[in-house]
């Protein structure tokens, strides 16, 4: 009862003086005119505002952890002595983060110099003993496993640090997300005996519900990067600083990560469409999960509120790895991947679609390979045609049970008379599947060699699933195939204008 009263107590004190700063480092940003308009159209806010917010954040963690330091020492056993010195070790990275973010958004920094400054960060809090356990791995008789593990941590530091900056792009969201993993790492430390994590997870989700006063829409100040980077390079160092992150088993690795997994999932989604769709991934563009919502008609409050949501779902979802059962987690790994796979979905993101797209195009490989064979087939046949008759068999053959319902065939010889290219040789129309209620589209196929020209013209139900056909196939080998044949058969072929004129002299 006295650890719980200490926390609310803290958590409270927390909440009063981050709202008090917070209220203070606004009026300081307007007196001093330091506010940031729109950048782009990625922004939805329309006025200038302070994006200095962070600074009420951090001023409020670091003197609440000296505060709370200083209670302990008057007979208040919170926590252990190494606990104390591993926390404020943790203050100096954790200040290299913020004065970086502070300094961006002054007067910005490229974002190769950030990204540095947070390996560095990373590797530090390595250095302090925050690390992620990995299982031993020995080549050769040289052991790797100090590498491996220092390598996953400035990798979760990155990635955590980049999650937080990526959803700040609502009133609020990067904050409020921020509270839910926070409680759960919170109750993490205080189940393995980690009394000061507790607290200091406890003072920051204070000092974030403070801000949240003046954040939520509409808001009027932001945190900027000095707030957001802060923010996760803090969620990524308590998530290690407990004996859970430490041991080496993936069950202590999935806690942090699935309470984090909003900004996880959102994270990995930007970075997998940027790739796919051929731009830098480390560009900024207005199509996080929060853009899209907006675009799905729902209000600024409506996606915070949702998104508050899932980060809570994610967050709860983590606390069954406390008590580890296998059927319980692959339930709820099995759910989360659902709740993933669903929203993201429903976003209607291009670059998935088209990966969903070719998944159903792999499942049916079996029938395009058939569909290919058969124009291969209709390929060889042609070599063989004698007759423009042998051509309309040999195509009626290869496209019957295929996806055309039909086709038409129209060649154009030189003229012998005119000397002109653009007689007509001959034209035949085949029905293969007649359906008339279909409403059809055509793939017109054109050829053209040094005396004759001509296209094919094939027919498809416009209802019909995606072709299963190669279009390169037509293109690279049906195409060579009809243009052999009608060099052959075309010598010496008269045209049907011809024929017309040859039979009306010999009527006269």
């Amino acid at each position: 009862m006295f650890l719980l009263a200490v926390c609310i107590t803290t958590l409270l004190a927390a909440t009063l003086l981050s709202a008090v700063l917070t209220w203070l480092v606004r009026g300081l940003a307007r007196q001093n005119r330091w506010l940031k308009g729109p950048g782009s159209d990625r922004h939805v806010h329309t006025e200038p505002v302070p994006r200095i917010g962070g600074i009420a954040v951090y001023l409020t963690f670091v003197a609440m952890i000296f505060f709370e330091m200083a209670i302990a020492t008057l007979g208040l056993k919170l926590h252990r002595p190494e606990s104390t010195r591993q926390l404020l070790g943790i203050l100096m990275p954790a200040t290299l983060m913020f004065l970086a973010g502070l300094a961006d958004d002054f007067f910005g920094l490229r974002a190769i110099f950030k990204l540095g400054l947070q390996v560095l960060a990373g590797f530090w809090l390595f250095k302090l003993g925050c690390s992620i356990g990995v299982a031993s791995v020995r080549v050769h008789g040289t052991d790797y496993t100090i590498w491996l593990s220092c390598a996953a941590t400035v990798i979760w530091v990155v990635m955590l640090s980049n999650a937080f900056n990526l959803i700040d792009g609502l009133d609020g969201l990067a904050a409020g997300s921020s509270v839910f993993p926070l409680l759960v790492f919170s109750a993490v430390a205080v189940f393995h005996h980690n009394g000061q994590m507790g607290v200091a997870s406890l003072i920051l989700t204070g000092a974030l519900l403070g801000f949240l006063r003046f954040n939520f829409n509409p808001a009027t100040i932001f945190l900027g990067d000095c707030g957001s980077l802060f923010i996760g390079f803090m969620l990524s160092a308590l998530s290690l600083a407990g004996s859970q992150a430490k041991a080496p088993t993936l069950l202590s690795v999935a806690l942090p990560v699935v309470a984090c997994g909003f900004p996880i999932v959102e994270t990995v989604v930007s970075v997998m469409r940027r790739f796919l769709s051929g731009r830098p991934i480390f560009s900024a563009d207005g199509e996080h999960f929060h853009h899209r919502l907006l675009k799905l008609g729902l209000t600024h409050r409506q996606v915070v509120v949702l998104l508050f949501g899932v980060s809570g779902v994610f967050s709860l979802m983590s606390v069954v790895f406390l008590f580890p059962k296998l059927d319980v987690v692959v339930v709820v790994a099995v759910a989360l991947s659902l709740l993933v796979f669903v929203g993201v979905g429903k976003l209607g993101y291009a670059e998935f679609e088209e990966i969903g797209r070719l998944v159903v195009r792999a499942s049916e490989q079996k029938s395009v390979i058939a569909q290919n064979v058969k124009i291969r087939h209709i390929a060889a046949a042609l070599k063989d045609a004698a007759t423009w008759e042998d051509v309309t068999r040999a195509l009626r053959g290869g496209f019957h049970g295929g996806d055309f319902s039909g086709f038409g065939l129209e060649v154009y010889g030189q003229a012998a008379f005119s000397g002109s290219k653009d007689e007509l040789v001959y034209a035949r129309n085949v029905t293969l599947n007649p359906d008339p209620s279909d409403i059809q589209w055509s793939l017109t196929l054109e050829f053209a060699g040094a005396d004759f020209s001509g296209y094919l013209e094939l027919l498809c139900p416009y209802k019909v699933r995606s072709l299963r056909v190669d279009v390169n196939v037509l293109l690279q080998i049906l195409k060579p195939a009809l243009c052999r044949a009608c060099r052959t058969i075309g010598r010496g072929t008269p045209t049907l204008v011809e024929k017309q004129r040859f039979t009306a002299k010999s009527s006269a």
